[in-house]
This record gives C-alpha cells, structure tokens and sequence, in this order.
C-alpha cells in the first residue's frame, strides 16, 4: 500500500522496493510498474538492493512478521522483527538516518535500533479525534494501511 500510495505524492521521483525473496519482489515491482503505466503517474520504479538504499531520501522498512489480529503481543512482534529489522538497519550504514520503521512494534524497533519509526502521528490523531485503534481495524480485516500511508506523506512533505 505504502509502494502504491507513493505513485500519487508529487514530490516522489523514484520507488526502489527491497525484498530477500528475489521472485516477490521481482513480482511486486512488474504489480506496481504496470500500476504506474495505468495511471500514468510516470514514476521510475525498479528493484533495489540494501546497496543502492543510500540513493534513496527516504527509506520505509516494512519488513518482518505483520500483527494480524490484536492478539498478538509487541513482545512476540519484538522477538520476530528485531532481527530481521536489525539486519536491514546495519546494511544501510550511514543511510539509516533517512530510514522509518513501520514493522510492529514500530516505537520499540525504532528506539532499540535507533531510527525514526511512523505511528507516532496516526495514534495522536486516534486520541483526538476518538477514532477507533488500529488493533480494532486488525480485528476487522487483518491489517492497517491507509493511515500509515498518510503518515508517510506527511513524512515526505
């Protein structure tokens, strides 16, 4: 969704998708070009490498096991992902200063690794506006999208 999302931000140029497994990203990107063909939106999108990430002025890890249903703990999120996350953040090198965090738990990951992380705002505007949480949204359909996307823009802007 984040991918997607970024097709219709003005200020985006370039989308590299990462992933270790060669055929979904290889699948993810053709999805997301013939998207981009679609819509016109003339975006250059091609496959990255944690390489090449340093090219990049932001960079969104959404990597790792998602939280399907509010059942799960952030502790059980936290032993999943902090690995997987951790590996990603040490490859970037000095490019994790342009990096966010988006894998739950996104505040735990990001402060023990030491990168920004997005939720922060979308749960502010939960509180504010007495919007329903994000764990009830994962009851409902099984993941949260869209609110992280707006979060991203407004990263970007």
């Amino acid at each position: 969704a984040l991918a997607f999302g970024f097709l219709f931000h003005p200020k985006v140029e370039q989308i590299r998708l990462y992933d270790e497994v060669t055929r979904k990203l290889k699948g993810e990107c053709e999805d997301l070009e013939q998207a981009n063909l679609i819509l016109k939106t003339k975006k250059d999108v091609k496959m990255g490498s944690l390489v090449n990430m340093d090219e990049c002025d932001f960079i969104f890890i959404s990597a790792g096991m998602p939280r399907q249903n509010s059942s799960v703990t952030d502790e059980e999120l936290l032993q999943h992902n902090i690995t997987t996350v951790g590996h990603i953040i040490a490859a970037l090198g000095e490019a994790k200063d342009r990096c966010y965090v988006i894998t739950n738990p996104a505040d735990i990951l990001g402060e023990k690794l030491g990168v920004k992380y997005l939720g922060k705002i979308l749960d502010n505007y939960r509180d504010v506006y007495n919007k329903r949480s994000g764990k009830w949204i994962l009851d409902q359909k099984g993941y949260t999208n869209w609110g992280i996307v707006a979060e991203a823009f407004k990263v970007i802007n």
